[in-house]
């Protein structure tokens, strides 16, 4: 099972069974999936199965991770880093709670992700955006990823952006 990891505000941890309802209310929002939320409790139950298992078969501290704040009992985001399936290297990926975006809380959960995993020499560490996803764009300037093309993915043209050595993620 993958590693906890922590921020100055934040607790990473790998998702647990049981954990349906707190996965859906960020999966089965259509206004942070908007793209496709999951569509019932069982799917995600499905889901939450299936990222589990993935997970357990990562090196120690790869895999999905629930987002908690530190000292609050609610699941404030998913943040995951799992193998890139276009390439070498790693994808980030980060979906927060509607209620709990705004805060800076995907920066900082995937700050910590990419540094562990370039730390690690596990570069390079791949985020795919779609290009109207103002906020999630947000996200990659203010990590300073770099712009590396575009790509197709689940039929979305998407940006794809990329970190290589630490010395751009370790910025604050």
């Amino acid at each position: 099972m993958a590693r906890h990891h922590e921020t100055e505000r934040l607790l990473l941890r790998p998702w647990e069974a049981g954990e349906e309802e707190a996965l859906h209310a960020i999966w089965g929002d259509p206004a942070v999936i908007f793209w496709g939320p999951s569509p019932d409790l069982a799917a995600t139950r499905k889901l939450l199965r299936r990222i589990r298992q993935e997970s357990d078969d990562y090196p120690d501290g790869f895999g999905w991770f629930a987002v908690r704040v530190k000292g609050e009992d609610m699941v404030s985001g998913s943040v995951f880093l799992q193998p890139y399936s276009y390439g070498d290297g790693w994808e980030l990926g980060y979906h927060v709670a509607r209620v709990a975006q705004g805060r800076g809380y995907a920066t900082e959960a995937s700050r910590k992700l990419i540094d562990f995993a370039l730390a690690a020499g596990e570069g390079p560490v791949i985020a795919l955006v779609l290009p109207d996803n103002a906020p999630s764009q947000s996200v990659v300037r203010k990590l300073e990823l770099e712009h590396a093309g575009t790509h197709m993915h689940a039929d979305l043209l998407h940006d794809i952006y990329e970190a290589r050595d630490c010395s751009s993620s370790l910025r604050t």
